[in-house]
């Protein structure tokens, strides 16, 4: 998104800036937000075509693993800890370009028709 532009949910800013990634969950039992603003671009290119016609549904998955954001050399890494930011930062960006990967899935079990 450019600066200039509305940000159609308004959890992706605060009074410390805008987020492209906010991450939800827990560490050792204990709940965490995560939020960054590292961006990458991605273009997603399917293994077949994907017709798509009036009156007709597909089903597209988007597989992300978001999990191994915060993996660092095996181990997993603290989100609540300001010394990791750049490390999950990295491991967003990286994952992002490296491991997203969208496919026809019009039985919804997470594997490609």
């Amino acid at each position: 998104m450019e600066d200039t532009e509305a940000i159609p949910d308004p959890e992706f800013a605060d009074a410390n800036g805008r987020y492209s990634v906010i991450v939800k969950g827990t560490y050792l039992g204990v709940y965490f937000v995560y939020k960054s603003s590292k961006s990458a671009h991605q273009f997603l290119q399917f293994p077949n075509d994907l017709p798509i016609s009036v009156g007709v549904s597909n089903n597209v998955t988007l597989l992300v693993k978001p999990y191994i954001w915060f993996i660092k050399d095996n181990a997993y890494l603290n989100p609540m800890d300001p010394a990791n930011m750049n490390d999950i930062d990295n491991n967003i960006k990286d994952n992002i370009k490296n491991n997203f990967k969208a496919f026809k899935d019009n039985d919804k079990n997470g594997i490609p028709d």
